[in-house]
């Protein structure tokens, strides 16, 4: 190389050098590699997973390497202003040649030979080829895992806000707490997903059933909410239309008095009360001293499916 050519050369690897160090560690942040750096993994996503890892422990002994001969050949640049002959043929090799050694990977034994494993040569450009490589296989594992978990982890949560909303209408409606079982369910389906999500299609067909389910009961726990919402007005109103049918009664006794005196009527054209037997039944409909709309959700039952409509 000449002196210029050596410069640009050296120049365009620093510049190089600084680049991949900012995507390796753009990679190691990415959210889906972060989650399953702590996640307990297991099946098809162990498996991808540690091949990831051992790519991306390539890639930094590679980038190690790489940045090892640009530090000498940066030294060597540097022992004087206008290199000789001999820098320039160290910073050829340095820059173009074979210079970065990969050791040789320790195998286990079974896969070994008696004959020693012998250290690999690269030059830079090759060196930038195997950490891409590499990169690109970390990439393709943690886009399959991300894309997994775009998909259900959402509709986890919608399910859980579910089964919360579910939790506190059974409480407010004084039911036993409802879809006990589908919590055990949920928490088995996110335990699935979040520990193998590249083997979750029999969790995603269990997640659309649950779902299905928790719509189903939030809307039968709803309607009987509304009900309970809406009886004591209507409640009032029918006492309020009780209390018409007594004045009218009374006024109809009062009119049958006079006229049964003028024209000798027989007792038993006398009006009927129904007004009594009218506030009895709405008094049953409300157990001895209880508000109002009580008898919506008595302690101890648990609405049966499609029960909102019939109460």
């Amino acid at each position: 190389m000449s002196r210029e050519g050596a410069d640009h050369a050296l120049r365009t690897r620093v510049e190089e050098r600084d680049r991949i160090s900012g995507d390796l560690l753009d990679l190691e942040s990415h959210t889906s590699y972060q989650l399953l750096k702590g996640a307990a993994l297991r099946g098809r996503t162990l498996a991808a997973w540690s091949s990831a890892q051992q790519a991306m422990a390539l890639m930094w002994s590679l980038y190690d390497a790489y940045r090892a001969v640009l530090r000498q050949a940066e030294k060597v640049r540097a022992r004087r202003p206008r290199p000789g002959q001999a820098e320039l043929e160290e910073l050829t090799f340095l820059l173009a040649g074979p210079s970065v050694r990969l050791a040789a990977e320790a195998k286990p034994v079974e896969q070994r030979s008696l004959r020693p494993e012998r250290d690999e040569a690269l030059s830079l450009d090759e060196t930038v080829a195997r950490m891409d490589q590499a990169f690109g296989a970390v990439g393709r594992t943690l886009t399959e895992i991300d894309t997994a978990w775009t998909a259900l982890l959402p509709r986890l949560e919608s399910a859980a806000a579910s089964q919360r909303e579910i939790a506190r209408l059974s409480a407010d409606l004084g039911e036993n707490p409802s879809g006990t079982r589908h919590q055990a369910e949920l928490d088995r389906l996110r335990s699935a997903v979040t520990s193998d999500p590249l083997d979750s299609a029999s969790a995603a067909s269990a997640l659309d059933r649950l779902c299905a389910t928790l719509d189903s009961l939030l809307a039968d726990l709803a309607r009987a909410d509304t009900l309970r919402r809406s009886y004591a007005p209507r409640h009032a109103a029918l006492l309020e239309l009780v209390g018409s049918v007594r004045d009218a009664e009374a006024e109809a006794r009062r009119t049958h008095t006079v006229v049964a005196a003028k024209i000798l009527l027989p007792p038993s054209t006398a009006p009927r009360a129904t007004a009594d037997r009218l506030a009895g039944d709405s008094a049953a409909l409300d157990p001895p001293g209880a508000a109002p709309g009580a008898r919506l959700g008595g302690a101890g039952k648990t609405p049966r499916h499609g029960g909102a409509g019939r109460r």
